[in-house]
């Protein structure tokens, strides 16, 4: 796994969920994780992103990413969080 090209992908993930409808960001809080696979000239690429509250008071969501490849599937993995304060969402 390209661990600089897997975090590009996982990030750019996030902020298309980011940048998506607030309802559908929503909808997605709690529930299982988005699972996208991705060919790479280095082999298979696992995406894997959940959406949780940020705190009790629920003002932000935290998505919480993981990027796993072929040749690291069960040792190594990338893992980002990105919080989004609700104001921000895109109505």
């Amino acid at each position: 796994m390209n661990n600089v090209s897997a975090y590009a992908a996982l990030v750019g993930q996030m902020h298309v969920l980011r940048q998506g409808p607030a309802q559908a960001l929503l909808a997605r809080v709690d529930g299982p994780a988005i699972v996208k696979l991705l060919e790479r000239d280095e082999g298979l690429l696992e995406l894997e992103i959940r959406v949780r509250w940020q705190d009790a008071g629920r003002t932000a969501l935290r998505l919480e990413g993981h990027a796993r490849g072929a040749s690291t599937w069960n040792h190594q993995h990338l893992q980002e969080t990105m919080v989004v304060p609700l104001q921000e969402l895109v109505q």
